[in-house]
């Protein structure tokens, strides 16, 4: 059987690598969409729509969805089960719990053999018709996979992947196999905390609509409706190209990162000298963008 390698992510170490956050956390078990959201995938669902979430942790958001909207098509989750991947390198991480090796559904319930994990989360899901894809979304978002599945249209793409450069790789893979379709698809962010964010899935959500030349109705802050794609691609190397430079990141989002590291190696300078005649002050542990 597979083996999944093991990490630090809640064990005697989980303080020291991803802070004190989620160091329990077995389980995630509810999907906080919005009520106007529900409701209106309740009444558009149908069994030639299927719903795709990415970021499956452990499988408690699934279950959350499938009890809440009934009558689509399959479930689909992906995730690499065994933790985030690295960040590519200048995009701003919301904290140390982003950290490569995070949110390991392995870690967290400690079962290492893939097939006996996967078989647990299904298992926690409780529906039928559906399948959990394991890999990095960089390597298992691929033609190869679209081509092996009968993946139907989206009626709702749940996006918790917390990480800029996964969330550019799900809505290039998505808009790449037309499985985004307008006036039937609605996306939703679990980690897009705030206006004006620019990091993380917000940024590679403005870094599409602008290169797809996309139009949405939004709902809220989280929570869109896909209205038209104005420039699909116009092959597979042309989605390849729009991904590529996603991934490098916005000049904005890179000069804002910048900025903050300049203003937090003053900070530790100022610190040390403080702490030569004073003793340090303990970090905050409210100072959660690093």
């Amino acid at each position: 059987m597979p083996q999944l390698r093991s990490g630090l992510w809640q064990s005697n170490s989980h303080n020291e690598s991803y802070g004190p956050w989620f160091k329990k956390t077995k389980l995630i078990g509810w999907w906080s969409s919005s009520k106007q959201l529900q409701q209106e995938l309740q009444a558009a669902a149908r069994p030639e729509y299927d719903i795709y979430q990415f970021g499956v942790y452990t499988g408690g958001t699934m279950r959350s969805i499938a009890k809440k909207v009934r009558g689509f098509g399959h479930l689909w989750g992906f995730d690499s089960f065994t933790g985030l991947p690295e960040e590519t390198e200048g995009q701003m991480l919301e904290g140390k719990h982003w950290r490569q090796g995070g949110f390991s559904a392995a870690d967290a319930l400690g079962t290492y053999d893939e097939d006996a994990l996967l078989q647990a989360i299904t298992r926690q899901i409780n529906r039928p018709n559906t399948t959990l894809i394991r890999g990095y979304f960089n390597e298992s978002l691929s033609a190869a996979l679209a081509a092996r599945h009968r993946f139907r249209p989206a009626l709702l793409v749940d996006v918790d992947v917390d990480l800029h450069s996964s969330s550019v790789h799900v809505l290039s893979w998505l808009l790449g196999h037309g499985l985004l379709v307008p006036g039937v698809t609605y996306v939703r962010y679990d980690d897009w905390r705030r206006e004006g964010q620019w990091w993380g899935e917000a940024i590679a959500h403005k870094q599409m609509t602008d290169a797809y030349k996309l139009r949405w109705r939004r709902l809220n802050l989280k929570e869109y409706q896909l209205l038209s794609i104005d420039a699909p691609p116009a092959d597979a190397a042309a989605v390849e190209a729009i991904k590529r430079r996603a991934l490098e990141g916005p000049e904005e989002a890179r000069r804002k990162r910048s900025a903050v590291d300049r203003a937090r190696r003053r900070r530790a300078a100022g610190a040390e000298q403080v702490g030569r005649g004073r003793g340090r002050r303990p970090s905050s542990p409210h100072d959660r963008i690093v």
